[in-house]
């Protein structure tokens, strides 16, 4: 999947790469569980405790099934949906920090606007030179 619009990141647990993608409607779940998305990060900004673990997985888990989505609605192809055993036997607790990373990094990628600018051939001829 070579595209520039590309709005996910994929990311290896246990062996397996698995999409994420921050779309509208995990936008929404988040602001329906945490509120404004400041508290979605800082519910995540806590030292390594069962409640932080808790959440990074419960956002990893969210942006990984919108991730699945993303990849079969917009491009065809199947992603792989991470399932809670398969988390729970292939990491430790301090693994969710690199969980953590790539849901940060699938948010910002979420919330990032793609600006297409046109050329303007007007210009483009007065700035030639023969």
């Amino acid at each position: 999947m070579k595209n520039e619009s590309v709005r996910m990141i994929e990311r290896e647990v246990g062996g397996k790469t698995y999409p994420l993608a921050f779309s509208l409607q995990a936008y929404a779940e988040c602001h329906a569980k945490f509120g404004e998305l400041k508290h979605t990060t800082t519910a995540m900004d806590m030292d390594i405790t069962p409640d932080a673990i808790h959440n990074i997985m419960w956002l990893f888990f969210l942006l990984n099934e919108w991730g699945v989505k993303y990849k079969r609605l917009l491009f065809g192809e199947e992603g792989n949906l991470l399932s809670r055993e398969v988390a729970e036997a292939s990491m430790g607790p301090y693994e969710c920090t690199e969980m953590k990373i790539a849901v940060m990094e699938a948010i910002a990628i979420g919330l990032k606007r793609e600006v297409e600018v046109e050329a303007d051939t007007k210009n483009a001829e007065t700035t030639q030179t023969n």
